[in-house]
């Protein structure tokens, strides 16, 4: 299966090089890796550039989900590839993890997320009590207002078919592209049209270098989401 991992990135130059080597060591058939990157100040798209990845630059920074629906549609016109691996650049997601990404999408499932609240799964241990609240009961949350059994709405870390994309992109309008909102829109929107949802247990991990994206905002976004998803 032609696969390409997408790294969305800002201000990532401490991390891109790194990640990119660690994915290409794992030396697995028909992976290829696009870096999209948001005109960052700090030369992240040039590191990336001399690595010899594939790379789109954006004109100015447009967050999260228009960086991945971008390297989406860039992907399937110019790298004939039917499989989408989401992959943040700050080793927060452990590369070693794209293989059982790939053998869960083989054994016939559409979407596969990686979970930190599955059995085998865990987040950071210095997390403070407010921050582990925050994530668990928001994901609680959100699955009880959509009225759907998932256990980590927000990850990052998924695996999604070509074709999931393409039927569903028409749907993943700009009331999703905001930043981490994207993540719960896309999977929610796979749901309603009845795309194989499977689940792998991953350790979350602390960035190692630079500022995490996450910010009041999700919150606002989040619930914004949320309530146009039952007028529509």
């Amino acid at each position: 299966m032609n696969t390409v991992v997408i790294i969305p990135t800002y201000n990532e130059a401490k991390n891109i090089a790194k990640i990119i080597d660690s994915v290409n060591s794992l030396k697995i058939k028909n992976l290829k890796i696009l870096v999209v990157d948001d005109s960052s100040p700090d030369g992240t798209a040039k590191i990336a550039k001399d690595k010899g990845v594939n790379l789109l630059i954006n004109k100015k920074k447009q967050g999260l989900g228009h960086a991945y629906l971008k390297g989406m549609e860039y992907a399937i016109k110019h790298m004939d590839v039917n499989l989408f691996i989401q992959m943040d650049a700050d080793f927060s997601h452990d590369p070693n993890d794209i293989p059982k990404f790939i053998k869960k999408i083989n054994q016939g499932y559409d979407f596969v997320i990686g979970s930190r609240y599955v059995k085998g799964g865990s987040i950071p241990s210095n997390w403070g009590i407010h921050r582990k609240l925050i994530s668990k009961l928001g994901n609680k949350f959100i699955g009880l207002f959509l009225g759907k059994d998932i256990s980590d709405w927000s990850t990052g870390y998924r695996a999604i078919k070509k074709k999931v994309y393409q039927k569903l992109k028409d749907n993943l309008t700009e009331d999703m592209f905001q930043g981490y909102t994207y993540q719960i829109g896309f999977l929610d929107n796979a749901i309603k049209n009845n795309f194989k949802i499977g689940k792998i247990p991953i350790h979350f991990k602390n960035r190692e270098h630079g500022i995490s994206k996450f910010g009041s905002e999700y919150f606002i976004n989040t619930l914004k989401y949320l309530l146009s998803s039952k007028i529509k």
